[in-house]
């Protein structure tokens, strides 16, 4: 543990003792609960389910504890630890919902979306656990290593899963364990398991209709298990319009399908499995912080106001979207809303073979080969696509007395020729200064505004092996390796759009600028190794164990429109590693019900592809070391007959944080033009403290809490350049962006029968959106509410055994709610505006 983290325990110490106080009562009041019975959805060995998850076998010894059935935490875990099931919160989730975003009910996550159902291909990616972000995250689906870069070739784990599927979600908020391959594991880990071929034949189609033109349709059929084999095939096809904006917008697109086959014995299980997904969406457009006083104000009352923006924030902000007609104006066609748009495919295959040579051994290996590929629009000013273009051919003539013939000119409309040869042209390249040609730039009249094309490539394959040997001795040993190799890409260029109307179609016999042309070809190696050991009768639980990562990254590109100037090209190797990554936890079992955890960890992250295709890293310019952290766990669970309950208390230290600085820019180039620079901004130090609560009063009344308290503050100053020197940017002791220091999620269910009403209410604390803390965004508290019948879950209540229909409202009472959607600026960040009440309503049928 390093010394800094030792000298900041003294904030956990409160955290202990009230750990230690709980714990002392829960064993107190053992007794009393040893003859009361327990209440459905609150029992401590929930039954064996008959669909399996796709990523293991049902049951085993470390059978959960649920927390009225909705928050569970598992028993011998000794580090923070719940899962959800997304089926046991039905009663106030929309149907198909995204499950990234369901997660934020839990404690210690936060993530906050306009998209209820994650429909677009970036759902989900503003997930956060504590102080990490997903990037910073262990993710696995199925077992199946699924690295999120943060970049624009990174496959987002909503991408490889349909609602539907998901048979539960385990969330490790602070340590993930040592098992789970990662390459980025700084905070914990998001595993998710689906549902694996059903025993039993079967068939269920499920529909969704609501605000927004929200459509949707889910079908899946099960053959059932015949000597030993067992299958099914699932799909889906969802559809809705922004939230925001007016006009006649094209709706946001998905489209999800999976097939999974499985053959089994008793001691061999075989599960081939093929994923597909589709999207095409439209961006919803963040708002800048400084923008939050103006709320309300109409274009023309900003303009008033001497701020000149292309959309309004009137009806608090919901109407600020990308002009949606063509008008000619370059400051609105800039912008103009259909070239602002994504889209993804991926396809991933795999086959996961589960051995037991003997009673004692398993072995499991998951080989895996994924395809993606996508793209992303964004409309650019004639002003900024013509200067792009001038000072291409500036650079080039300076260099080579020649024009560039590789590149075409953008759209004019009026009386001056701006291409190769055009005395206009020749002016620029010959002006004596910057200001001259600023001057000749804004000289130009009647150009058209043109559009960004970003492609995305990538192809991945790789395999993990775990080992796990339960003798009958009180050791359990588990060992494993990882190996991958991805070869993500991603070029972008600026083109003319067709007759120079920004809604037609891209002209792509040329473009007026290469933004960045990136390749990589990334190879992974890690190890694994972890002894747990049992005393006391089984009492206490120890265990150890240690993570290696080895990565090697080749780039082969260019970096930036400076480097494109330039005619830079980049082949480069670099190597990352750490050979030594502990981790060491412990588990007391106080009596039936209650147990005590510990857990001690040091993770370590290699940068990611965006940070390696810097030019200050390429240069050597800047010296960045890779993420660290050492994370504290400790706590309380217990599962009672009428209530559970989870109580953990952390400590974070996170070192060498890798941020985006202003680049190092000498000659005069233009930050546009450099690229992102990166460079470490110093340590991260929190704490703080989660709570789960499960009380079932009577059989048909559920209620759940969760709530989240947390202290996370930036430890260090650091420097940027500015022009020719540094500057100095003071956030030591400041609060980290993004991460409201209170959120509390209540939950109520009733049932009478098969009918059910349930109500769900959030409250998150105010949040900043720059490390300096100048601007933030207030507090809000959302109320969700469902109504329905669900003879499917109930069968014992209903006589419609296979039907379910329900009702859905969220943002009930149609509260005006922000969120913020950049990480980390200094100054000035953005927010997005919260979805304003939405009405679903789904019908389910099963055969």
């Amino acid at each position: 543990m390093s010394h800094s983290l030792l000298s900041r325990l003294a904030p956990a110490v409160p955290v202990a003792l009230v750990l230690s106080v709980a714990a002392l009562q829960a064993s107190a009041e053992t007794a009393s609960l040893e003859n009361e019975t327990p209440v459905p959805g609150v029992s401590a060995s929930p039954a064996a389910p008959t669909e399996t998850p796709a990523g293991g076998e049902a049951g085993g010894d470390d059978s959960p504890i649920l927390l009225e059935s909705v928050l569970v935490s598992e028993r011998g875990v000794s580090r923070a630890n719940n899962i959800l099931r997304p089926a046991d919160i039905a009663s106030t989730t929309v149907a198909g919902a995204d499950p990234l975003l369901v997660l934020k009910r839990l404690p210690g996550v936060t993530n906050e979306s306009s998209d209820l159902l994650g429909i677009r291909a970036s759902s989900g990616t503003g997930l956060r656990l504590r102080a990490f972000g997903l990037s910073a995250l262990a993710l696995a689906i199925d077992d199946i290593p699924t690295p999120y870069y943060g970049s624009l070739a990174a496959t987002s784990p909503n991408q490889l899963i349909e609602p539907e599927n998901v048979f539960s979600t385990e969330v490790s908020p602070g340590t993930a364990d040592v098992s789970t391959p990662s390459c980025s594991n700084l905070g914990g880990s998001l595993k998710i398991y689906t549902r694996g071929p059903s025993q039993e034949p079967g068939a269920i189609v499920s529909g969704t209709h609501g605000s927004n033109d929200l459509r949707r349709i889910y079908a899946r059929v099960d053959t059932g298990e015949y000597n030993g084999f067992s299958a099914f095939v699932s799909g889906s096809d969802s559809e809705a319009r922004s939230a925001f904006g007016s006009g006649n917008i094209d709706a946001h697109e998905r489209q999800k399908y999976d097939v999974q086959a499985r053959w089994r014995t008793d001691r061999l299980s075989i599960t081939a499995a093929w994923s597909y997904f589709n999207a095409d969406d439209l961006d919803d457009r963040s708002i800048s912080g400084g923008y939050y006083q103006y709320l309300g104000k109409s274009r023309a009352e900003l303009a008033a106001l001497g701020v000149a923006v292309s959309s309004d924030l009137t009806d608090g902000g919901r109407d600020w979207f990308y002009p949606t007609t063509v008008s000619g104006d370059d400051s609105l066609d800039g912008s103009y809303w259909n070239k602002n748009r994504n889209g993804r495919t991926v396809e991933l295959y795999s086959l996961r073979v589960e051995a037991r040579p003997t009673d004692d051994l398993k072995i499991t290996a998951i080989p895996y080969y994924q395809e993606r590929e996508g793209y992303n629009h964004g409309a650019v000013p004639f002003s900024t696509a013509l200067n792009f273009y001038a000072d291409a051919q500036y650079y080039a003539f300076q260099n080579t007395g020649a024009y560039r013939t590789d590149i075409v000119a953008p759209i004019v409309t009026g009386s001056t020729a701006i291409g190769a040869g055009s005395a206009w042209l020749d002016a620029y390249v010959n002006a004596p200064t910057a200001a001259d040609r600023t001057a000749l730039r804004n000289s130009v009249a009647g150009g058209k505004a043109g559009a960004r094309e970003n492609v995305t490539w990538g192809k991945r394959y790789g395999v993990p092996l775990y080992f796990v040997w339960d003798p009958p001795s009180n050791h359990t040993i588990e060992a494993g390796v990882w190996i991958e190799q991805d070869k993500p890409g991603y070029i972008r260029r600026g083109h003319n759009t067709v007759g120079g109307i920004i809604s037609n179609p891209f002209d792509r016999s040329g473009s007026w600028v290469t933004y960045y042309d990136n390749d990589f070809d990334i190879k992974t190696l890690q190890f694994h190794l972890k002894d747990t050991v049992k005393f006391i009768d089984d009492r206490l639980s120890v265990s150890a164990g240690v993570r290696t990562l080895y990565q090697r990254f080749n780039y082969k590109g260019v970096p930036s429109i400076k480097s494109w100037y330039l005619d830079e090209r980049y082949d480069e190797t670099f190597t990352f590693d750490e050979w030594f990554q502990p981790q060491a936890g412990a588990t007391w079992t106080l009596n039936r019900t209650d147990e005590l955890f510990v857990n001690l960890s040091r993770n370590y992250a290699a940068p990611t592809p965006d940070v390696v295709a810097s030019n200050s890293f390429l240069d050597g310019t800047a010296s960045i070391k890779p993420e660290e952290s050492v994370n504290l766990d400790l706590g309380w669970r217990t599962a009672r007959p009428k209530w559970s309950a989870s109580l953990a208390g952390y400590v974070i230290q996170y070192e060498n944080r890798i941020g985006s600085v202003t680049p190092y820019d000498p000659l005069g180039f233009g930050s546009a033009s450099i690229g992102s620079d990166y460079a470490n901004l110093g340590d991260v130090f929190g704490y703080g403290v989660e709570l789960a609560l499960a009380w079932a009063p009577f059989a048909d009344l559920r209620l759940g809490l969760s709530v989240t308290w947390q202290q996370l503050e930036y430890d260090d100053d650091y420097e940027e350049p500015s022009g020719s020197s540094t500057v100095t940017r003071n956030i030591k002791g400041k609060t980290v962006t993004n991460t409201p220091e209170w959120i509390v999620n209540a939950d109520a269910t009733y049932y009478v029968g098969a009918w059910f009403a349930g109500v769900n209410a959030r409250y998150v604390d105010s949040a900043y959106l720059t490390t300096s803390n100048n601007q933030s965004i207030p507090d809000y508290t959302l109320f969700g509410f469902g109504i329905g019948y669900d003879g499917i879950a109930r069968p014992a209540h209903a006589r419609l055994k296979h039907l379910r229909v329900a009702l859905n409202i969220e943002n009930a009472f149609d509260k005006h709610w922000y969120y913020a959607s950049t990480g980390a600026a200094f100054s000035n960040g953005s927010f997005s505006v919260g979805s304003p009440r939405t009405v679903t309503l789904s019908a389910t049928a099963k055969f």
